[in-house]
Order: C-alpha cells, then sequence, then structure tokens
C-alpha cells in the first residue's frame, strides 16, 4: 500500500499534537498533586538559556501550520503567540488539531512532488519539493519541539515514559 502525503505529514502532525495534549494533561495532575500553581508550567524549561515549554507548544502549532503553508501550498491562519497561561496554550493546540482536521486529504496528497516556496531562512540552501520540505525540515522541527516539551516536564517530576510518548502514534492502542 502506497503511503499517502496526508498521513506523513498531517496525519503525524495530528497525533503529535495529541501526545503533546497528553503529557500536559499529566503534567496538569502533576501540578495539582504537588500543589503547583498551573501557569507557572507554561514557563518551565530545562535550562536558564532556553525558550520555555510555552515556545514548545506554539512552535509545534506553527510547525503544522507552516507545513500546510509551504509543503501543501494552502492557506492557513496567521497567529499570534501570545499564549501566557496554561489554558492558554491547550486552546492553541485544541484550535489547531481543529484547522489539521479541516483539511481535506486529497488537497494535501500529490503535492509531495511540487517545488515549495521556501522563507528566506531557508530559501539560500536550494530548491526543495514538498517531501523534502517535510522530512528535511518540518518534521524534524515538529518532533525536536515535542520531545524538547517532554523532556522540560520530566525533568521537572511529571510522571512520564516513553510509552506517553510513543503512545498516540500507534493505531487503535487505548
Amino acid at each position: 500500500m502506497p503511503i499517502s502525503f496526508y498521513d506523513v505529514s498531517t496525519g503525524l502532525h495530528l497525533r503529535g499534537l495529541q501526545v503533546l495534549t497528553n503529557i500536559l494533561n499529566k503534567a496538569k495532575a502533576h501540578a495539582a498533586t504537588h500543589d503547583i500553581p498551573l501557569d507557572e508550567i507554561v514557563e518551565w524549561r530545562l535550562v536558564d538559556n532556553m525558550n520555555p515549554l510555552s515556545f514548545q507548544v506554539q512552535y509545534m502549532c506553527i510547525t503544522a501550520l507552516k507545513f500546510l503553508n509551504i509543503g501543501a501550498h494552502l492557506e492557513t491562519p496567521t497567529v499570534e503567540d501570545n499564549e501566557k497561561t496554561f489554558s492558554d496554550l491547550e486552546a492553541r493546540i485544541a484550535s489547531t488539531v481543529e484547522l489539521l482536521k479541516s483539511v481535506d486529504r486529497a488537497s494535501v496528497d500529490g503535492k509531495e512532488d511540487e517545488k515549495v516556496a521556501l522563507p528566506d531562512a531557508l530559501a539560500k540552501y536550494s530548491e526543495f519539493t514538498g517531501s523534502q520540505y517535510l522530512f528535511g525540515n518540518n518534521n524534524p522541527n515538529f518532533y525536536f519541539h515535542l520531545v524538547t516539551a517532554y523532556d522540560i516536564l520530566r525533568a521537572k517530576g511529571v510522571d512520564l515514559g516513553k510509552r506517553d510518548y510513543l503512545r498516540p502514534h500507534i493505531p487503535d492502542v487505548p
């Protein structure tokens, strides 16, 4: 069976955002159990000069939408990165998931070999096709920020394990 460009892009972004939602839910439970103000979590980071959890969440959402713009040649709304509270982050993820779920599979499939218009920061490297952009830039960025969010929460004591990261990626696993 051929692999669908939609499945390896938007489908993976949806599953990654589900992982993010799950680990944030565990962080919420951790905060309640340990009497940590929920909005304090938004600013957690691994080291002082690193971007906080809020940035990791925002950039995952940005990356998912960038794929639609750049890799699939679809219009998506511009969203400001102004989330300050834990609830704001949950709403950002929910709105991104809603937008991704509204994308018609047929509008993504078949775009893998089309040339993409890259932002200036990437344009200097070469021309990319949709699949080269997805696999060479977009998915690595998306997963970098997912793993960083996971690592921030784990380092702060949230009870997370490998299964919390992998489970949503495996179809039909409760």
